[in-house]
């Protein structure tokens, strides 16, 4: 039955490709393709000799990430590798143009590319001029032809970080005949939640292959005191000044209408307030940018800090890696993909900074950290503008109470300390065979 379901899911790849495609554009993150010649031979699994060049006569280990939130859970692991004399080459993979130039950027990396298409041509033609000895999947890519020709061509397979929510195990229940006997195949798998263990055995991962590890993100370390004091340096000319200031990161479409809303509520009680806003996906900033005007609010993108007469009211931060030396500007901080079903991004982020953390009801992805959050007093649940707006007066309105909750932010974070130790030890037969 496997067999001939993988022989049916190659034949209709054509439109199963064609429907992620149309998703991608048609939610308004078009740009994210960027397709061109280099590209399209590198989802055929034609990498060049020079993209080959540093692999040449080493091991090499492949890590396969969707995008740019996979490709940064995958930097503690690197992180952790890059201590080691005897690591292997690390090539990275990933599905969009933006995690595969964020792969690029991670010290470590020796080969970053777009990952091969996910029918047998293409991954047979990857394997054999990459030759790596083991995949190690990061969250939730089960692509079946991948596992499939990867274990037929001797590639060692394990899951990092791996993680499958409530809605994504119900699309996989239809395809557990598929993807039984392909995930039988992996031989160490480091997941996030004993929940996530629970799924994967049920789709067919064998129990003595799987360990709850807890989830590399949560192992991020604040940014470095001078790279803050850099990004905060290049605020200076905007003319802000002392005036409070609250940071939006990672939001989605629907939710910045919301936050806009409730940023001019807030200022209304908070003299001066000012927005630092951040969407989760950068080719969109075009389209926040209209709506901020629509608001009737000045911003300016982050790659074009410039003096201003007057001061703009919102930094539309439109480049990779800047965020995070930015929450230490803001008072408090919201974190998207909540206030839309879309199960939420890492909190922890700003709570590192010890920035306290706002964050909608849909909080499915990210449940545990944000009930410690809530316990600690250092987030809070916002539903609409209003209850955001309320929030920020409270806590951008008054610094001690702000502080006091970051404090808590900051400590709850530190709770989960530990995930990238447990994850290597857990995938070390793969990585140092």
């Amino acid at each position: 039955m496997g067999l001939l379901m993988l022989l049916a899911y190659q034949l209709f790849f054509p439109l199963v490709g064609a429907a992620i495609l149309l998703r991608i554009a048609f939610s308004g993150r078009g740009a994210a393709l960027r397709e061109g010649r280099a590209e399209l031979r590198q989802r055929l699994g034609l990498l060049s000799a020079a993209e080959l060049a540093p692999l040449a006569g080493a091991r090499a280990l492949w890590f396969h990430a969707a995008s740019v939130g996979e490709v940064q859970a995958l930097k503690p692991i690197l992180a952790s590798l890059a201590q080691r004399t005897d690591r292997p080459r690390i090539v990275v993979t990933t599905t969009t143009v933006a995690g595969r130039d964020r792969a690029r950027a991670l010290e470590g990396v020796d080969c970053a590319a777009l990952a091969p298409l996910d029918c047998y041509p293409a991954i047979r033609l990857f394997l054999a001029r990459v030759r790596p000895a083991s995949l190690i999947l990061i969250e939730t890519e089960l692509w079946p032809m991948t596992l499939w020709a990867a274990r037929r061509g001797g590639v060692r397979i394990g899951i990092a970080n791996g993680r499958l929510t409530e809605r994504a195990f119900a699309r996989y229940l239809w395809l557990r005949p598929l993807l039984r006997p392909l995930l039988d195949g992996v031989e160490r798998a480091a997941l996030q939640t004993e929940a996530d263990r629970e799924r994967y055995l049920a789709l067919g991962l064998r129990p003595a292959a799987a360990a709850a590890a807890g989830n590399v993100k949560y192992d991020a370390r604040p940014p470095q005191e001078e790279a803050v004091r850099a990004a905060l340096a290049r605020l200076a000319p905007l003319g802000w000044g002392q005036a409070p200031c609250w940071v939006a990161a990672s939001s989605r479409p629907g939710e910045e209408e919301i936050l806009l809303d409730a940023h001019r509520l807030a200022a209304g009680r908070v003299p001066g307030l000012r927005l630092i806003l951040a969407p989760r996906h950068l080719e969109r900033c075009k389209e926040v940018e209209g709506l901020i005007r629509e608001k009737g609010l000045r911003s300016v993108r982050w790659s074009q800090l410039l003096p201003f007469e007057t001061a703009p009211d919102c930094v539309l931060v439109d480049a990779m890696g800047a965020l995070s030396c930015l929450f230490s500007a803001g008072r408090a901080a919201f974190v998207g993909g909540t206030l839309v079903p879309i199960g939420g991004h890492n909190l922890l982020e700003p709570a590192l900074s010890a920035v306290p953390v706002l964050f909608g009801p849909h909080t499915e992805s990210i449940r545990v950290v944000a009930e410690v959050l809530l316990k600690t007093g250092g987030g809070r649940v916002v539903r609409d503008a209003a209850s955001l707006a309320a929030a920020l007066a409270e806590w951008a309105g008054d610094p001690e109470a702000g502080r006091k909750a970051g404090v808590q932010a900051r400590a709850a974070a530190w709770r989960f300390a530990g995930a990238t130790d447990r994850t290597v030890e857990q995938l070390r037969s793969l990585i140092f065979p």
